[in-house]
């Protein structure tokens, strides 16, 4: 929820400064024609800078709005590579002991999505919307305090009729209240100057300027940070101010010119201050105001025709989107980028200089420090045939290691770094490494987990044969009717856990097909297609938890399956969070990870690293409600939240010594 609120804030005042930007240059376009034109251009900025959505336009010059933040920064990149060959190497050695996950054939995530930006950066996301709350706080502290104020030191006006006091003590007319506007006017004026500043305020309320500076207000408390926005705020002031004088010259008509300037500089000259507020009316600069007045000429018709046309060319462009990506449009800007990326994992090529150049996953155990090279590694056979027993390191190999628990984002670091980290670990420990290679030299590498001696790491999406395939295999078992002959309907809900239009169906079927009990879990567009399913069963090699919830508590839509295996002496947990990609084919991941242990195995067992492990899984369970779970054979679908079931309290293995026994660790 945290980000999502930062993300539209941000995109708001993004297309604020367009706009802002716009009618700044437009105002110099119409600098000669009569005020109200370029007051009215201040609607379309209070449109975009409060408004979170808005029409879409071919004719828009606005930047064009990310379908939703996961995408906006969806792309096929050397990293999105590197898992590719991580999964294969899963695939490959999964019964050789390596700790990766040991589930067959994994599917293509895409790295660094903004989501996962959110989960794993949540507390910077927190400081910055706490700094966001208490500016606008302190502005409206600023704005009440201020009108209170003002109201007090207004008590002892006096009323001469119906909404209009005269008071003691201010320098200049103003208007205060929405529902029963007053005019408050300065105590000394003549008759004459009376009559110029009524029509001056009455003019105010007429036009209802005082909802618009209210309004005006509210931007500015929102966007109290954007310095363009107060630009904006008090330019819109001099405009209204400015097209409200035009107003009573072309009452009154052209003789009242200087009466009427001399009245405004007449009372900028008195000494008298009062408590302003900003959603008051009244002052302004005088010195433009009085030029203002001077050299206005109601407009021609001609004139007027054309500022009309300005202002609603204005209107179509800067307060509409220009319409999003097609999903044919996405799909082939993806395949243009894995073009442009280059080549496919495990590839051999030739680089610009006709050298030799490639890239592969290795099985690194040890790398010699003093030489420079990988002393100790399983290659294919066609790797140490290309690099040799122990490649060597360019001189300029570039090092990556992959720190967070629940994403890929490696960060690059020294030779040193990544030789003490492979280093750390048992000699005999298989390390997945990727390299890349040009002219028999490494040139890259990369460590896909930091934490992989612990048995953590991240933990990409395992493949199905279709995103609906676990409903097709139960078909299969047990016939086309199974749904209606072995399951019944525990619940259904709707909950946008896709990134295509509309609002997704979950229905959750539970039942038992002569083979023990078991359940299954439909989601469904808004058209009524089924687009992903899970299962679960009772016996033990069929034990799956299937979750839906919102990011945060109230963010967008996810799915989540957890995966419990304890065996006292050797056991694996892994979890995936993701959304639904916008072609209903495609899973966009947000978060996954694993863990696992043996008791004497070549991982080393840390409480603290586990405890970490725990929290980030518990965050997601927190912000889910169960939909089916299977878990010890038991079915289960009450809805309920799963997070002080599986906690570390309830997971730690229980082989090894628990530092933290009998406290409540989160």
């Amino acid at each position: 929820m945290t980000a999502e609120i930062l993300s539209r804030l941000l995109w708001m005042s993004l297309t604020g400064t367009v706009v802002i930007t716009a009618v700044l240059l437009l105002r110099v376009l119409l600098r000669h024609a009569p005020k109200i034109f370029s007051y009215l251009l201040w609607g379309l900025v209070l449109f975009r800078l409060l408004c979170p959505f808005a029409p879409e336009s071919d004719l828009s010059v606005v930047l064009r709005e990310p379908k939703n933040h996961r995408e906006a920064e969806k792309q096929q990149t050397e990293d999105g590579r590197v898992l590719d060959l991580v999964r294969q190497f899963v695939t490959k050695e999964a019964d050789r002991g390596t700790i990766l996950s040991t589930r067959e054939k994994m599917d293509t995530v895409q790295k660094r999505t903004e989501k996962q930006k959110y989960l794993f950066g949540k507390n910077a996301d927190t400081v910055i919307l706490v700094i966001w709350i208490l500016g606008m706080s302190a502005m409206v502290f600023y704005a009440v305090y201020s009108e209170n104020r003002l109201r007090k030191f207004l008590k002892n006006a006096v009323c001469c009729r119906e909404n209009i006091y005269i008071v003691n003590g201010i320098d200049t007319p103003f208007v205060l209240g929405i529902l029963s506007p007053k005019i408050y006017l300065p105590d000394g004026l003549s008759e004459k100057e009376k009559e110029y500043m009524l029509l001056h305020e009455q003019t105010h309320i007429r036009r209802n300027d005082i909802f618009f500076r209210r309004l005006s207000f509210l931007a500015l408390t929102v966007h109290w940070f954007h310095p363009l926005v107060w630009c904006a705020f008090f330019l819109s002031g001099r405009d209204m101010e400015m097209s409200c004088d035009e107003a009573v010259v072309k009452r009154l008509g052209d003789s009242v010119k200087q009466a009427y300037s001399k009245s405004l500089l007449k009372l900028s000259e008195q000494k008298e201050t009062v408590f302003r507020i900003p959603t008051a009316f009244g002052g302004g600069d005088t010195g433009k105001r009085i030029k203002n007045i001077l050299r206005y000429r109601q407009a021609k018709k001609g004139i007027a025709v054309l500022c009309v046309m300005v202002l609603f060319a204005a209107l179509v462009t800067l307060t509409t989107n220009p319409p999003r990506a097609t999903e044919k449009e996405t799909q082939a800007a993806e395949e243009q980028q894995t073009t442009e990326n280059g080549p496919d994992a495990d590839s051999f090529y030739e680089d610009a200089e006709g050298q030799e150049a490639g890239e592969a996953l290795v099985q690194v155990k040890s790398i010699a420090q003093s030489a420079k090279v990988i002393e100790s590694m399983e290659p294919d056979e066609e790797i140490a045939a290309v690099l040799g027993e122990e490649p060597a390191f360019s001189e300029d190999c570039r090092f990556y290691i992959n720190y967070p628990i629940e994403s890929y984002s490696p960060q690059e670091v020294s030779f040193q770094e990544f030789a003490d980290t492979i280093g750390k670990w048992d000699h005999e420990l298989l390390k997945p490494c990727l390299i890349e290679y040009k002219d028999g030299l490494v040139c890259k590498i990369t460590l896909p987990g930091a934490r992989i001696p612990y048995g953590i790491s991240y933990e990409p999406l395992p493949v199905s044969e279709g995103k609906t395939s676990a409903y097709e295999e139960i078909k299969q078992l047990y016939g086309e009717d199974v749904l209606e002959k072995h399951y019944h309907l525990m619940s259904t809900e709707e909950l946008d856990v896709a990134d295509c239009e509309g609002t997704e169906m979950i229905e959750v079927y539970a039942g038992n097909a002569g083979d023990g009990d078991s359940g299954i879990v439909l989601v469904k567009d808004a058209g009524g297609k089924l687009i992903y399913s899970e299962w679960a069963h009772a016996a033990r090699a069929g034990w799956n938890n299937i979750y839906a919830g919102k990011v945060d508590g109230g963010g967008d839509g996810f799915l989540m399956t957890l995966h419990l295996e304890n065996r006292d002496i050797y056991g694996e947990y892994s979890y995936q969070v993701f959304r639904i990609g916008a072609d209903r084919e495609k899973l966009n991941q947000l978060a996954g990870s694993t863990f696992v242990w043996e008791e004497h195995g070549p991982w080393q067992y840390e409480a603290d690293e586990f405890a970490k492990f725990c929290h980030m899984m518990g965050h997601h369970l927190d912000d889910g409600h169960l939909l089916l779970s299977t878990q010890e054979s038991e079915l289960r679908t009450n809805g309920g939240s799963d997070s002080e079931i599986y906690c570390y309290r309830t997971m730690a293995p229980p082989c090894f010594e628990d530092p933290y026994e009998g406290m409540d660790i989160r």
